[in-house]
This record gives structure tokens, C-alpha cells and sequence, in this order.
């Protein structure tokens, strides 16, 4: 498409001529994009005005269906139709450059492009879309088995908290916590996040320990993390009980994500606790071994003090209600 008349139609992406003239393939390649306008009609064009009389034909491969700018049918005035590049995986797999190594990546490339989906769906995982049916159901379920434990994990704060002889009654030192007043202590859901916060002080404005079911990184995950007060502030101006509280916890195992500083946490996946003969059992060892080690750094120290400066009604910093 270089002669005058070609520019003026646009520029097709391949170009296929026979030697003694007897055909003119032209072959349009769509990824990420639709026609353009009039974009098929523009090419039928050009094809009409080509010398000669040899056969000709505008062929199309495209990841999508494509919504409009196709004719009627193949065969329409040179139009040869189009073909998504999903169902010509397995022609693209079977071409075999001269160097094996190039084939390999070859191969390897469109491993890649078929699972991110860049070539097209033709078929559906159904493994996942079963998966994706019941993550309601599932987030209830994980609802349930937390609602079961924290009473019990507010009792083992209290205790911990009385035996490192944190001042006030057990009611004052920590309490579960409630976004507003009016809230009951429960357990709260996000998109990724099943989990119910205690609070230290009892009146504190957000959760400075946080038991929960986590899946960001694709598959449940426990843990029973610190989320201290303004501790990205109070680790950056190296508030002394705060930096030893954090080195105690890292030593034990505890990871941390400076330089902010929003959580310190045991993290177990699956396999540390959910096909146990008990699971609510398992779980709350980890819950009594975690608040232990947490209440034990004397990360809760500064709480009070940190606490008093909050605003009402937050919730904690990276967490959504729904």
C-alpha cells in the first residue's frame, strides 16, 4: 500500500504478493484495539484498485470478537474474514524456528501470553469460576470460625496484659474493639481481609492488635499482627521503647514492612493449620503464642499515650468496611 491511493486508505500491517502476480493477501493484526473507522472498508479499497486481476483478499486476526467493522461474511468483496489468535495457538506452538533455543522461548512466550489471556479466551478455567462462585460462602465460613474466637483471644490480651502489670482493670486495659460507638465487637470483612481488632486501651480510636484470615497473596492466610499508633512517626523519630519492642519481635520471628512501619506479624499459610484435626484449636495457639510475644516486647507500652491523639472513628490504616 505505497502507491498515492494506498496512503490514503492506511497502512495495512502485512502484505503478502505472489511471484507472478496471481495473488495480493493483505493480513491486519489486532491485539489490544478495535477497528479503526471504516478501517476494513478502506483496506476492501485498496485491494479494488491493485493492477492486475489477480486473486485478492484482506484477512484479519484479532484477540476479541470483534463488536463491529467486519462485513457480512468472508467472501464480501475480498473480504476473507477473520480469525482470533486463541484458536491459533496450536498452529503458533508448532512453528519451529532454526535454533532450538529460539523455539524454546518461542513456546515459552505464548505460555505466557495464552495464561495472562493477551491471545483471547476461548474457554473458561473452571476450577477458578468455581472458586470465584463460592468466595462468599467462603468468606462466611472464615466469618464464623474468628466470631468463635474472640472472646477468647480478648481474655488472653487481658491476662497477658495484668501479668506485665499494664495499670487498671481488665475492662480498661483492652477491650474489643468497635468502629463507633454504637458498634458491637465483631468481626469485619473486606475484599481480601476476614478479621476482628482488640483495642489497648479499651477506649482507644483503632485496633493495636489484629487477628485475621488474609488472602492478597492468593491463598488464606493467619496471622496476629501489632498495628501500633502513629508508628511509622514514633519509629522514624526512633522512639526508644518502640525500637526495642520492634527488634524483640523481629527477633522471634515477627516481620515488619519498613520504612512505614504499619504492622509487625507471624504470618501461617495453609499448611501450618488448616487441615489440623482442630482447627479453631490451632488457631488459637497461635493466637495465645503471638499475643504472648507481642504483650512480652512491650510494643503496647506506648499505646495509651499514642492513642489519646487519634481522632474518633478511624479505621485502621489499609482496611476497607463493607
Amino acid at each position: 500500500m505505497n502507491r498515492p491511493l494506498g496512503r490514503e486508505l492506511g497502512y495495512v500491517d502485512l502484505r503478502f504478493d505472489g511471484d507472478d502476480g496471481t495473488f495480493t493477501l493483505f493480513v491486519e493484526n489486532k491485539l489490544h484495539s478495535d477497528y479503526g473507522h471504516e478501517q476494513i472498508p478502506r483496506y476492501r479499497e485498496a485491494l479494488r484498485h491493485l493492477p492486475g486481476d489477480g486473486a485478492r483478499g484482506l484477512l484479519a486476526i484479532t484477540r476479541n470478537v470483534p463488536g463491529f467493522g467486519e462485513p457480512d461474511g468472508p467472501g464480501t468483496q475480498g473480504w476473507w474474514g477473520s480469525v482470533r489468535w486463541a484458536h491459533m495457538l496450536d498452529e503458533l506452538r508448532a512453528l519451529e524456528p532454526v535454533n532450538t533455543a529460539v523455539t524454546e522461548q518461542w513456546r515459552t512466550l505464548l505460555d505466557v501470553l495464552d495464561d495472562q489471556g493477551d491471545l483471547g479466551r476461548t474457554t473458561l478455567n473452571t476450577e477458578l469460576l468455581e472458586a470465584w462462585g463460592k468466595y462468599f460462602k467462603g468468606r462466611d465460613h472464615l466469618t464464623s470460625v474468628l466470631a468463635d474466637l474472640q472472646e477468647r483471644a480478648l481474655d488472653v490480651l487481658r491476662d497477658e496484659l495484668k501479668t506485665h502489670r499494664h495499670r487498671g482493670s481488665r475492662e480498661d486495659v483492652a477491650d474489643g474493639w468497635r468502629y463507633g460507638k454504637a458498634e458491637t465487637f465483631g468481626v469485619r470483612t473486606s475484599q481480601s481481609q476476614v478479621w476482628f481488632g482488640l483495642a489497648v486501651p479499651a477506649r482507644a480510636r483503632q485496633p493495636s492488635i489484629i487477628v485475621q484470615f488474609d488472602n492478597t497473596y492468593w491463598e488464606p492466610v493467619f496471622s496476629v499482627q501489632a498495628e501500633l499508633v502513629d508508628a511509622e512517626a514514633r519509629m522514624a523519630a526512633r522512639e526508644r521503647q518502640l525500637t526495642q519492642a520492634s527488634n524483640r519481635l523481629t527477633e522471634q520471628g515477627f516481620k515488619t514492612n519498613p520504612p512505614k512501619y504499619s504492622w509487625w506479624a507471624r504470618t501461617y499459610g495453609p499448611d501450618d493449620w488448616l487441615h489440623d484435626a482442630d482447627v479453631p484449636g490451632k488457631l488459637m495457639e497461635f493466637i495465645e503464642k503471638d499475643i504472648a510475644a507481642i504483650v512480652a516486647s512491650r510494643a503496647l507500652q506506648g499505646e495509651v499515650v499514642a492513642a489519646a491523639k487519634r481522632g474518633a472513628g478511624q479505621l485502621p490504616r489499609g482496611r476497607r468496611s463493607y
